[in-house]
């Protein structure tokens, strides 16, 4: 349980209860589109910081309201810069950062020493639902018009070794068939063994980004 009082600043308390879901929140998004950046000058504790596109613009909003549940949610700013690759000439995003909590102090010091990186002995404890929002994060299904399609994880951010140790986590824990690409470092999953991926994250899918569960016509193929 996680209560803290100093200098009068009183941090919500987190029910053993609702502790392990939302540690998993915080790992797989740690793996994904999540941050812990350095803390503000006035704070005594750590926030975590998401950030998405306009199409994911549901998704942040979802998240946005997963820490709520837990009083830690904090505002969703609204992003707009100039940029060259839109035809409007500018990039929408969407923000937001949780409010400062001891949690987010814990994952800040087992995640990050110069940048962030993999903390292989907290990593092993990743269930389904933090692979889920691993997934949500950073995967995306890949469809090619001469192989048949295969999902990607895009760890390009992180260490060859500590990529090559969360593939054998995949496959050793959950059987999933899959490698590291050594020209790209990413972790691609056999297209065989994708559908059974998906299948045990299923119960975890948020509606708005149910596309990153659409294989397409092939996944037929590699089912017969």
């Amino acid at each position: 349980m996680y209560i803290c009082t100093m200098r009068k600043v009183n941090y919500v308390d987190i029910p053993e209860a609702k502790l392990d879901k939302l540690e998993q929140f915080i790992r797989g998004s740690l793996l994904g589109d999540g941050s812990i950046p350095k803390k503000e000058k006035a704070s005594r504790n750590y926030r975590m910081t998401f950030g998405h596109g306009e199409k994911q613009k549901e998704y942040l909003k979802w998240k946005h309201d997963f820490l709520e549940e837990y009083l830690l949610a904090g505002a969703i700013v609204k992003v707009i810069a100039k940029s060259n690759r839109y035809i409007s000439g500018q990039c929408v995003s969407y923000h937001s950062k949780s409010k400062a909590h001891p949690i987010f102090s814990k994952y800040r010091e087992l995640y990050y020493k110069d940048k962030r990186e993999i903390n292989r002995e907290d990593i092993v404890n990743l269930d389904l639902f933090g692979l889920a929002i691993w997934y949500m994060d950073d995967g995306n299904i890949s469809k090619g018009k001469k192989r048949s399609p295969h999902i990607e994880l895009n760890t390009q951010s992180f260490m060859s070794e500590d990529v090559t140790f969360l593939a054998q986590l995949l496959r050793d824990k959950w059987g999933i068939k899959c490698a590291r690409m050594t020209h790209s470092n990413i972790i691609r999953i056999s297209s065989y063994d994708c559908k059974k991926f998906l299948n045990l994250i299923e119960p975890y899918k948020i509606n708005c980004i149910a596309y990153k569960w659409v294989l397409g016509k092939e996944e037929e193929l590699l089912e017969s």
